[in-house]
């Protein structure tokens, strides 16, 4: 009933939300491939695939790392530990596919320092995570230089009870997209009114639901 429910511009963006990740799947495993490129060379900075996979580093006192796709279980804590170093997500934060089966209490899990994203942040069936306020405390800005679909922050089919991302200050550009997440009772911490005055008409096009 769920899938014959749903909206079409919904089922189109979960089908690209999953092409969007096997390529950045493909991409991550090997950077250079002409392949792989696309995701790397949507970004609209004019930065190619191989400056921003290589983009790790200390600029300014802050600590600057290419996008990461978060989605295997075995590896999580290695990655998270790496990301908690992150203040600045040169492209695309990309967190999904953990079931009722993961071991992991994702209460436990935090980026404390991480707050700018330069593409999209895509949060997907991540089932035993209940808030964002610990993984994301300090999150400020998602540049949206990389869309997901129209969308630059995606929040779909978790175990969310409340977003609490209460340091989010803007969106550069795309829209809100919270949707499926059935446990969600409060959108305290998205203040969708005031993110979007860099692209006020992505207001328009943000689809907010549980």
């Amino acid at each position: 009933m769920l899938l014959i429910t749903w909206r079409c511009d919904a089922a189109m963006l979960i089908a690209s939300v999953l092409f969007s990740l096997a390529a950045a799947t493909a991409w991550a495993s090997d950077p250079k491939s002409s392949a792989n490129t696309a995701v790397a060379d949507s970004h609209d900075d004019n930065c190619s695939a191989r400056r921003i996979w290589f983009s790790t580093g200390d600029r300014r006192g802050k600590t600057i790392c290419p996008g990461m796709i978060v989605k295997d279980e075995e590896r999580i804590m290695d990655v998270l530990k790496t990301l908690a170093q992150c203040d600045i997500i040169h492209g695309n934060l990309v967190i999904a596919f953990f079931g009722y089966n993961e071991a992991e209490n994702w209460t436990q899990f935090s980026l404390p320092r991480l707050r700018e994203v330069t593409g999209f942040v895509f949060i997907y069936s991540v089932v035993r995570l209940p808030s964002l306020s610990t993984l994301l405390p300090s999150l400020a800005f998602i540049r949206g230089r990389q869309l997901l679909g129209d969308h630059s922050l995606v929040i779909a089919y978790t175990g969310l009870q409340s977003v609490d991302l209460w340091s989010l200050q803007s969106l550069g550009r795309g829209s809100v997209y919270v949707s499926g997440n059935g446990n969600l009772s409060s959108m305290d911490g998205l203040d969708t009114a005031s993110l979007h005055q860099l692209d006020p008409a992505a207001a328009t096009r943000d689809w907010i639901q549980a």
